[in-house]
């Protein structure tokens, strides 16, 4: 302590009325370290000191991370999704109107069949080949900013024209989306439209005149979640049919001997419980397990998407 001292003080001045004191601080510089030593430990300490300056002041820079607690709202941006429906799971061979299963969803056919013929021009093995009539989506579709569409004339049918509608109230009414569209081609080409309709949406192909086309890759584009399900829905049934037995007990968590008290100074939950988690199902947003070797609980935050 009393080298650092005499170091702290350097070569200033020390202004006291006791000459002694002064007399014998100098004195004890020069026993501790010489002049070359001491010059050295001054410009380390110097630098020590400087070091420790610039390391808490960028640690006061940093924030900390605050995780979101009970009831936060979580904003969470909606992220693209791109939906193809390409018609080669459906099977339809007869043009009266009926209902056709898809990846996509329900459809009703009217007056149109899924072709496969050599004189359908697809992308595939399948398209829609539609007549006087019109294809209708049976469910609805959430997010969407644009949907395309390709299309071809049947085979050697002469030119004709098609409509795209749309639906912004479950099917009741339609309206047209764009304009009509000229049918003259014998290769798919792809016309695309803009949605601006911000809720559920589904729409309708609408045919006009006898000479057929084929219809093919109807592909939506959005945000968020587009609120369907692609693939073929599950017609397996429940999971618990002809299930006769009862229901298992529980299992429980097995603690050996060296498993810490529920209760006590030794307990896990020693320190509280901050979110007054609570074992039960009508806490199923706070909800604690115990583990017996620890305790854990969840508090799941509200999501909300935004877009």
């Amino acid at each position: 302590m009393i080298c650092i001292v005499s170091i702290l003080i350097g070569n200033s001045k020390i202004s006291s009325p006791d000459t002694k004191i002064n007399i014998q601080l100098i004195f004890i510089k020069e026993i501790c370290l010489s002049k070359h030593y001491y010059m050295k430990f001054r410009k380390l300490f110097i630098f020590l000191a400087f070091v420790l300056v610039v390391a808490s002041c960028k640690k006061d820079l940093q924030s900390p991370y605050t995780p979101p607690g009970k009831g936060d709202t979580i904003v969470v941006k909606p992220v693209p999704y791109t939906v193809v429906e390409n018609f080669e799971t459906g099977t339809k061979g007869a043009y009266a109107i009926a209902n056709v299963q898809l990846n996509t969803g329900l459809w009703s056919f009217n007056d149109a069949v899924i072709g496969s013929l050599a004189a359908d021009v697809k992308d595939g093995n399948k398209a829609v080949r539609l007549r006087t009539g019109d294809i209708t989506m049976k469910f609805d579709i959430k997010g969407v900013s644009q949907i395309s569409i390709k299309h071809a004339k049947y085979g050697a049918d002469a030119a004709s024209t098609w409509q795209l509608l749309m639906s912004t109230d479950s099917g009741t009414t339609f309206t047209q989306l764009g304009t009509d569209i000229a049918e003259s081609n014998t290769a798919l080409v792809t016309d695309s439209f803009k949605v601006t309709a911000t809720g559920k949406v589904r729409f309708q192909i609408k045919k006009q005149g006898t000479s057929r086309i084929n219809i093919d890759d109807i592909t939506f584009k959005g945000l968020g979640d587009p609120g369907i399900v692609v693939g073929a829905p599950d017609t397996g049934g429940s999971d618990t049919t002809g299930n006769t037995g009862t229901v298992a007990a529980d299992r429980g968590i097995t603690a050996g001997a060296d498993a810490p008290p529920a209760a006590g100074d030794n307990s896990n939950i020693l320190l509280g419980n901050p979110s007054d988690a609570q074992p039960t199902i009508a806490m199923n947003n706070n909800y604690l397990i115990d583990q017996k070797y620890y305790e854990e609980s969840y508090s799941a935050p509200v999501v909300r998407q935004t877009g």
